[in-house]
């Protein structure tokens, strides 16, 4: 089957993926979603270790997710650095992060809820 964000449609992969070899391919997926002019979310800078994210809403929100080399056994950790006036951001981070649910692609549905909760409060 193919996972898709209401906010955003394009933003479609394969359930089947798997592995930390997969990883390239998500990276590649983001990159072409969420390029840097992007008027709504924008992926700065993607690596193994780390992707770097923003949300542009009332402010601007910097997201940053890290992973590890037993991604995707062990999902990322999201972090964001803003303002304590939107204490929702850290609340959807949290929430993402404390998701339990198994998945073969963490990131990208980690990235599918950010951009869906995000978009639904701003």
């Amino acid at each position: 089957g193919v996972v898709t964000s209401r906010f955003f449609p394009s933003l479609c992969f394969p359930s089947s993926m798997a592995g930390r070899q997969s990883l390239r391919r998500e990276l590649a997926i983001l990159d072409q979603t969420f390029y840097r002019t992007h008027p709504r979310f924008r992926v700065l800078s993607a690596g193994v270790d780390e992707v770097s994210c923003a949300f542009l809403g009332p402010q601007t929100f910097r997201l940053t997710c890290t992973m590890t080399e037993t991604y995707p056994s062990n999902k990322p950790m999201w972090y964001v650095d803003s303002d304590d006036e939107f204490v929702v951001v850290s609340t959807i981070i949290e929430e993402v992060n404390a998701d339990a649910t198994p998945d073969k692609h963490p990131l990208l549905s980690g990235i599918k809820t950010l951009v869906d909760r995000l978009g639904d409060v701003f």
